[in-house]
């Protein structure tokens, strides 16, 4: 499913998530992360809105806002996931999307 965010008629985030069985899973966000905190809302009205009972997530910026926010409705706890990319490949100032390479929407 893909969403669009807007704050003040201004698009400011493109999500797409993988809802199967009351789980959501986020393979993929675009935003500007001064917007973090308005992406994060909208998760939440999302998965309130779709019924969900799980949610995954890895990036590492909306990780860092939904810890900061107190909400009665998200347990939250830590999941590792390892990737592997080839040696030669420079991921040092990337962000690695947790769908890449996946053929997450097939």
């Amino acid at each position: 499913n893909l969403y669009k965010v807007y704050k003040n008629e201004k698009l400011i985030a493109i999500l797409f998530f993988s809802i199967r069985d009351n789980e959501m899973k986020l393979p993929y966000a675009y935003f500007n992360s001064a917007d973090t905190s308005a992406v994060v809302n909208a998760i939440c009205q999302i998965a309130i809105n779709k019924l969900v009972k799980s949610f995954t997530c890895f990036n590492p910026q909306l990780l860092k806002e939904f810890n900061k926010t107190k909400n009665p409705y998200l347990f939250t706890k830590p999941l590792k996931k390892n990737i592997a990319y080839p040696p030669d490949l420079n991921v040092e100032n990337s962000i690695i999307q947790d769908g890449d390479g996946d053929a997450v929407f097939c």
